[in-house]
């Protein structure tokens, strides 16, 4: 009969009674960095140009701590800005449809008789019109 030879992990030299949590933390990924203050910032000002009313007017103003990149995040974000105000243009009546389906669906249809009333728009008679009109 073959004996099988287990290999044991690096940190089961230095730590041997912690050998399952060294395999277990071997394993596992290592997680993702968390983004810089710097970044944090940037991310925080291409948000508000995305949900002010007038992006342009917003342009010149960045966070504190990026006043040095002021050109070129102004420039980076024109161009982006310019890039969202044209896929709103092109693809917003598609996707305005696929959101009111989704959002609406499930509402009941209106019947004809829950439909409010139509009233005819009143029309100018001149006194010579109401007199010459029979009753």
């Amino acid at each position: 009969m073959q004996s099988r030879l287990k290999t044991k992990p690096a940190c089961h030299k230095t730590f041997p009674k912690a050998s399952a949590a060294c395999v277990l933390r071997a394993s596992l990924p290592p997680l993702p960095p968390s983004p810089s203050p710097a970044e944090e910032r940037v991310r925080q000002y291409f948000l508000s140009l995305l949900s002010a009313p007038a992006p342009r007017s917003c342009l010149a103003t960045v966070p504190a701590g990026l006043t040095p990149v002021r050109p070129e995040l102004a420039s980076l974000a024109g161009r982006f800005m310019a890039l969202v105000d044209f896929n709103r243009r092109v693809y917003g009546p598609f996707y305005s449809l696929v959101l009111k389906k989704l959002m609406f669906d499930d509402m009941p249809p209106q019947t004809p008789s829950a439909a409010p009333p139509t009233v005819a728009a009143p029309t100018m008679e001149t006194p010579s019109q109401t007199a010459a009109s029979p009753s």
